[in-house]
């Protein structure tokens, strides 16, 4: 287990329920123990995001190369491309995104703000580049595949696409961790936060939100020691409830987001 693979995602999502996060985490250690785990048919949401940082990471990879932008055509059909390809085995619909022509219109529109407000100004020196290394504080191996850097800054932005915003202070603290581990410091962390709105709505353009690095770091390794901490307590008593908390007050508590919904993993999920 000293080199299970932990996404810098799942830390942003570990404290709003570990159960449902290590199941997905651990989904080979909870199923060989006898434990029946779901599938999830992917989110639009997630789905319009993915696509949305298709888009991006065209046009910055051009940008990076050639000093220009990509041709906006050419990267909205990438973004395009990759949504077909994220909803080809079925897809979880909301009230946001409906149908495939308004997630289409969403990816592309996303996609505009994103390069005139962000991409337009910026100049980066990797993107997409994944990093990994190991904790040693927890002995597990950190991978991640940040959106942006730009190392004349040494900044790291990365680009949040979705109806709300959540707070990322730990995965961009994981994501600080690697690139110094790599040998690239980062003084400042930037999201670029792009809302997803209803097809009548006006889309806003991007949110700036900054976040303290030390502080994010310092959040990202806690919390890779309090899963291995959780994990330990699991192997040693083979009982989720003792190891991993579930939280029945999530807003992603049901059969749509989790992997443990109404199965023997998550007996609380029953009641």
């Amino acid at each position: 287990m000293n080199q299970t693979i932990i996404r810098p995602s799942y830390l942003s999502q570990y404290p709003d329920c570990a159960r449902r996060t290590a199941a997905r985490i651990f989904w080979p250690l909870v199923t060989d123990a006898g434990f029946r785990l779901n599938r999830t048919k992917p989110n639009i949401g997630a789905a319009t995001g993915t696509a949305t940082h298709k888009v991006a990471a065209v046009t910055l990879k051009a940008k990076m190369k050639t000093g220009e932008l990509a041709n906006g055509a050419e990267a909205e059909q990438a973004g395009l491309e990759s949504l077909d390809q994220e909803i080809a085995s079925g897809v979880s619909w909301d009230a946001t995104s409906p149908n495939l022509n308004t997630a289409q219109k969403q990816v592309v529109r996303q996609s505009r703000v994103y390069r005139k407000a962000v991409a337009a100004k910026i100049m980066p020196s990797a993107v997409e580049e994944r990093l990994e290394a190991v904790h040693h504080a927890s002995g597990f191996l950190v991978s991640g595949q940040q959106d942006v850097v730009v190392t004349s800054e040494a900044e790291f932005r990365d680009l949040k696409t979705g109806v709300n915003r959540w707070p990322n202070a730990a995965q961009y603290g994981a994501y600080a961790m690697l690139l110094k581990a790599h040998g690239t410091p980062v003084l400042r962390i930037i999201e670029d936060y792009v809302r997803r709105t209803r097809a009548k709505d006006a889309q806003p353009d991007p949110e700036e939100i900054k976040y303290d690095v030390e502080k994010s770091m310092a959040v990202a390794s806690t919390l890779l020691v309090r899963i291995r901490q959780d994990l330990d307590t699991y192997i040693d008593s083979g009982e989720p409830e003792l190891a991993f908390i579930a939280n029945r007050n999530s807003i992603l508590c049901g059969a749509k987001f989790c992997l443990a919904w109404q199965t023997d993993w998550c007996p609380e999920s029953r009641l």
